[in-house]
């Protein structure tokens, strides 16, 4: 009884440096450590010492979300590829904590298991897949903790298509000048809006458009297209295998017109003033195309009568 006895534990562990024997000879030894894992408690008099293992566990009454780093991101918004995260929970010390139960959401249509468990260095990854572009808020939890994080999804220019052509000014005088405008808009399989896409425009009946158009952020270009023909042109734009056609309509110019030929129809005819001679007169526009409703005057000489 009444002896000293040394005491000194590794791994962070706190014990009393010291402690007496009871009449019995024995003395309990005290450890308390914040770093889960095992300690080394060591019991020394004079020359003779004895160590002993113990094992303090990491608390999972106090797990939390530790960290939520993003490893994988801008994938592609198809419903299949994933960006990825991965989740840490320890216990309030640090002390990892495998087994854990988190709980995930994510918004913005992405899709995500409801929940994930830690392996046994307390992490695990995240996968999470959308067929929506942009970005999504990833939420993980346990516990009263939580870590959000942000991923971005991108627009799938394999699939990229002609989701609509809408004309936008029609009517346009056909001097080669004025134009007719649509607007077409490229997305992806799943409407994502595609940016810089090329879109490839044709337009017949010889009216004249830029071979192709690019997409603007918002996956819409505008196309204009001049003519000097008066009528209806076909306009297509096509991506990949993906088209669709529109008709604009061009109209004669009445600025400019013009007689453009007068041809006699009927000859020599009786001079009675009932019998009549009678001619062809067409209008057109300056580049010839032909203007209906408008107003011609005339006149005959020699006492020759004629509507004016």
């Amino acid at each position: 009884a009444g002896q000293t006895v040394s005491v000194m534990a590794d791994n962070s562990a706190t014990v009393s440096p010291t402690v007496t024997t009871e009449p019995d000879g024995t003395v309990e030894i005290s450890i308390t450590s914040q770093t889960a894992g095992t300690s080394t408690g060591t019991a020394s008099i004079n020359n003779s010492s004895l160590s002993r293992n113990v094992t303090f566990i990491a608390d999972v009454r106090t797990a939390k979300i530790a960290d939520l780093v993003v490893i994988k991101d801008d994938s592609v918004a198809d419903g299949v590829m994933a960006n990825m995260l991965r989740a840490r929970v320890t216990d309030a010390f640090g002390n990892v904590l495998a087994g854990q139960t988190v709980s995930v959401t994510a918004d913005n249509g992405a899709t995500v298991a409801p929940v994930v468990i830690t392996g046994p260095d307390g992490t695990v990854e995240i996968s999470v897949t959308s067929q929506t572009a942009g970005t999504s808020a990833i939420t993980a939890s346990i516990n009263n903790s939580s870590l959000s994080r942000n991923v971005t999804f991108v627009a799938d220019v394999r699939t990229a298509k002609i989701a609509d052509l809408v004309v936008t000014r029609d009517n346009s005088v056909a001097d080669g000048a004025m134009a007719n405008t649509l607007r077409v808009r490229v997305t992806d399989a799943f409407g994502n809006t595609l940016n810089g896409q090329t879109v490839s425009v044709l337009a017949d009946n010889g009216a004249t458009t830029a071979p192709t158009v690019t997409t603007q952020p918002d996956g819409t270009v505008e196309i204009s297209v001049t003519s000097q023909t008066a009528g209806v042109s076909t306009v297509t734009a096509s991506i990949n295998s993906s088209s669709l056609i529109r008709n604009v309509t061009f109209v004669a110019d009445v600025r400019t017109a013009q007689i453009a030929s007068l041809e006699v129809t009927r000859d020599n005819s009786v001079a009675d003033g009932a019998m009549a001679n009678t001619l062809r007169v067409k209008v057109t526009d300056a580049f010839g195309n032909a203007l209906n409703g408008q107003t011609v005057s005339v006149m005959a000489d020699n006492g020759a009568t004629v509507a004016p």
